[in-house]
């Protein structure tokens, strides 16, 4: 994989992040000013279809972060205990720091340039300290622990079970997962262990996927068929939410409750291991352009998923636009994702530049 990428799974990366960036400007900028207390546009008992377009996309992360566990999975269940964690906690660790040191200085810049500026409110820019290498978004240590018990005994253990015992396995973690009782009981214990337990199933199902190919009879056509019928469930779902809302509203302001999904709802995992199954079928020849932005995915999730992002989002008032001008508000919303998704591009270039000149610097910093 390091030598030659698969350009259709790293394609899939791509859509995955983009989903995962559309998500984040949705919750953590447009979500906030539509329950701000500020909104007096849609703060009434009335079902908006305009805000289904919230609720299609509210899952948008949840399938981003199922896509990478069941990449990881696929490609690294032949290794065995063969897995490099001294590279992979290398990289996490340095691109971590890269992209905090980035935003330490780059977050001081913004905000001295908007002091400046008549066009931005300087006042709504957060700027990061210090502390932003500990306090960069939760994927990261979510994925290394899932590989470090891939290496320790998990991959190990799937490869000696016949595909019957695979099954069975695949099962039992998908179950605690899924009842409630269980599922109530893991968050008793600890609010992350079910999230846990969910990406060691993600693993586990995408190495089941590289070993066994278990989808290879379902048609494609059938696969965005499959799609469309869960994001239909999500728009009537919407809808039931609101007017269940609408008819216990005892308030003079009316707050528009969006659907919600966790890291362990059927509803994305369906639609991660589907667009999972169809971009592994996709043949697209070799592209080093795919593969490079594909590779930058991880900079890309730590570069935007923090509170100077949030802020720079928030510096846009989304939702009288998204009432007034629909097609505006679209447009903009589709080109702030593009400019996050390249700002994320151009700091993984300067990046490999600087890991590239490392070695070379040895000799001035190492006797």
């Amino acid at each position: 994989m390091n030598k030659k990428r698969s350009s259709n799974i790293e394609l899939l990366r791509i859509v995955a992040m983009f989903m995962i960036i559309t998500y984040h400007i949705f919750i953590h900028c447009m979500y906030a000013q539509l329950n701000n207390g500020n909104n007096s546009l849609f703060n009434h008992p009335i079902f908006y279809k305009r805000l289904i377009f919230f609720s299609v996309i509210s899952p948008f992360g949840k399938i981003g972060d199922v896509i990478f566990i069941l990449i990881s999975g696929y490609f690294m269940i032949n290794k065995g205990k063969d897995i490099n964690l001294q590279k992979t906690v290398t990289k996490l660790l340095s691109q971590q720091g890269f992209v905090a040191l980035i935003l330490l200085l780059g977050s001081s810049i913004v905000f001295k340039i908007s002091r400046l500026s008549t066009l931005t409110n300087h006042t709504l820019i957060k700027m990061v300290d210090a502390n932003i290498f500990n306090n960069l978004s939760w994927f990261p240590g979510y994925y290394f622990l899932i590989i470090l018990i891939a290496a320790l005994f998990l991959n190990n253990y799937l490869l000696k079970l016949d595909q019957k015992k695979y099954i069975t396995f695949l099962l039992i973690l998908f179950s605690l997962t899924q009842f409630a009782w269980i599922s109530k009981l893991l968050y008793t214990i600890s609010e992350e262990l079910i999230v846990l337990i969910t990406g060691i199933f993600l693993y586990s199902l995408g190495g089941y996927i590289r070993l066994y190919n278990p989808f290879s009879k379902i048609r494609m056509y059938v696969l965005p068929f499959i799609l469309v019928v869960c994001f239909v469930i999500v728009c009537i779902s919407a809808h039931n939410i609101t007017y269940n809302n609408i008819q216990t509203c005892t308030a003079k302001t009316f707050n528009q409750d969006i659907l919600q999904f966790s890291d362990f709802n059927i509803l994305p995992l369906i639609c991660g291991i589907t667009l999972f199954e169809m971009f592994r079928r996709i043949n697209i020849s070799h592209s080093k352009l795919i593969n490079f932005i594909g590779s930058s995915t991880f900079i890309v999730y730590l570069i935007h998923d923090n509170e100077f992002f949030y802020s720079f989002w928030n510096a846009n008032n989304w939702i009288p636009t998204l009432y007034k001008n629909p097609a505006m508000y679209y447009l903009e919303y589709f080109v702030l994702i593009i400019l996050t998704f390249t700002i994320g591009i151009i700091m993984y270039t300067f990046y490999t530049l600087l890991m590239n000149c490392l070695p070379r610097l040895k000799k001035l910093i190492l006797k």
